[in-house]
């Protein structure tokens, strides 16, 4: 009798780059991740973590990915909030008198 075993994990696969840059005060759309196991075929895939496109910094997201035979595959993606725009600088000027005649 030959007994076959699935001790491989799936192949998870990140979808977009990684790190991801995402400019301050955008919305954040995780491109997700997909996985296939060679016997189990296509398997789910959980992500953890979130990211707040509303503040600088380094944020994680951790995909996992397990098939029938609990073999497990993990990846990880770095998102990186950044400011890139140039501030408007507004000038005000309260009770200004100009010279006629003058810059």
């Amino acid at each position: 009798m030959i007994n076959v075993r699935d001790t491989l994990p799936p192949i998870l696969t990140l979808g977009g780059a990684n790190p991801l840059y995402v400019e301050l005060g955008s919305s954040f759309v995780d491109p997700g991740a997909s996985a296939t196991d060679l016997c189990a075929g296509a398997v789910s895939v959980v992500v953890s973590g979130s990211v707040n496109a509303n503040v600088v910094g380094t944020n994680l997201l951790s995909y996992s990915a397990a098939d029938p035979n609990s073999n497990t595959a993990t990846a990880t993606r770095w998102v990186i909030v950044h400011d890139t725009t140039p501030p408007d600088i507004l000038f005000s000027f309260t009770n200004l008198a100009i010279a006629a005649g003058t810059n």
